[in-house]
Parts: structure tokens; sequence; C-alpha cells
């Protein structure tokens, strides 16, 4: 498993702020990084709030079941 840590920089903010998709700023903003570091998911308790990411959302439990 690999862990990936992305900054936050401007062309991220106004790529989020162009995103007509996502409803929510912070949401598109994690989307951002994610693509920008070619992650495998997004985990979060939101799945739902990614159903339209180019990345996979997955859950806490899953990603505990998918890597342990």
């Amino acid at each position: 498993m690999r862990v990936l840590i992305d900054t936050i920089d401007s062309f991220k903010i106004c790529s989020a702020l162009d995103n007509e998709v996502f409803h929510d700023f912070e949401d598109c903003l994690q989307e951002e990084c994610a693509v920008a570091v070619s992650a495998d998911y997004i985990t979060t308790r939101n799945i739902k709030d990614f159903s339209i990411s180019r990345v996979p959302a997955i859950s806490p439990d899953e990603f505990i079941l998918k890597y342990q």
C-alpha cells in the first residue's frame, strides 16, 4: 500500500473552483489532489458525494478490509 500526500496549490484551487460537476468545493479539492497523485481511491465516510469523481471512493471499513 502506498500513502500519497499532495499539496494544495493555486492550480488545484482554480480547477476546483472551475469544476461545475461537484457541488462541494472541499470534495472537489480532494478529488483534484487525488487525481494529481494518481490515487487508487479516496477514503471517505461520504461515498455518495464522490459518485461523479474521477477517483473512486471507498469507505474506511472497505479500506481496512482491502489492506489488512
